[in-house]
């Protein structure tokens, strides 16, 4: 949703148009996300990748901003920045690529290490079968990537009646000879 609020906004016609904040209904779920947070999936980065299939954007971008003081510029300045660009280069909605945000898996990193050749996009997708198949649970086992699950122990209100049996288990089985 932060992805479609800064689209409409850069793609608005008005150059007038605020940068929206974030507003939340009455039970505190969001209704507008405030993509100017610190922690908003807009970064800086985002932003320069949005122009990779524009040559003559990219290419300016690239040498302006494809540097570590892209950090230390203020987020309102560049998305206001990047909003006058695609008014200047004439960027239209549809030329923006789809970036699909990638959640690194533990089988993600195990197929990484073991297939170095094979791209990020192929180990994903590779990840998305083994995940929808009926034996995954053995493909995991083979790679090691189950975690062992702990037997869970019932707590027992009586303690002192437990240790008394168990002392009398014991009792009875090392002196069953003494019996009468």
């Amino acid at each position: 949703m932060p992805f479609k609020t800064f689209l409409d906004y850069a793609f608005s016609n008005d150059p007038k148009v605020n940068i929206p904040k974030g507003t939340f209904d009455k039970e505190g779920k969001v209704l507008v996300p405030d993509i100017l947070k610190y922690n908003s999936s807009i970064t800086s980065q985002y932003l320069l990748q949005l122009f990779i299939l524009n040559g003559p954007l990219n290419s300016y971008l690239d040498r302006w901003f494809n540097n570590p003081n892209l950090f230390y510029i203020q987020k309102d300045e560049l998305i206001h920045f990047i909003k006058k660009c695609i008014r200047d280069y004439k960027i239209q909605r549809n030329s923006i690529p789809f970036i699909k945000r990638k959640y690194d898996t533990k089988l993600f990193t195990i197929i990484r290490k073991k297939c170095p050749t094979l791209k990020n996009d192929d180990i994903s997708l590779l990840c998305e079968i083994v995940d929808k198949r009926e034996d995954k649970d053995l493909i995991y086992h083979s790679l090691n990537l189950e975690k062992p699950e702990k037997s869970k122990q019932k707590k027992l209100s009586d303690r002192d009646d437990v240790n008394e049996t168990n002392v009398k288990k014991w009792i009875e089985f090392n002196f069953s000879l003494l019996k009468y």
